[in-house]
């Protein structure tokens, strides 16, 4: 999240393949969990994006680094697994239908 390893690769990539690639983007926050990476970086990282088809998802109660954030977060389950179950899975199935 944020401009990282990942932003750096697609900038390396031709304009018309990073248009084409399928992008996720993703920040966790409850009530402003995630010290690490504010949620305007975030947002500002997806806006820049390039890609045609792109979703920016935000996962309550977890911190940067996936750990529940506070009571609230720890009641929702592990991040972990919300992330895959809640985020990922039902973002590649429309897109990858099985």
């Amino acid at each position: 999240m944020g401009l990282g390893r990942m932003e750096l690769r697609r900038a390396a990539l031709p304009a018309d393949e990073a248009r084409i690639a399928p992008t996720l983007r993703g920040h966790l926050e409850i009530m402003r969990a995630d010290t690490d990476i504010h949620p305007s970086e975030c947002r500002r990282a997806f806006e820049a994006s390039a890609a045609r088809d792109k979703t920016y998802a935000e996962l309550a109660g977890a911190d940067h680094y996936l750990r529940p954030a506070g009571a609230a977060g720890a009641k929702l389950g592990d991040p972990k697994d919300r992330v895959a179950d809640e985020l990922i899975l039902p973002w590649l199935g429309e897109r990858w239908p099985v």
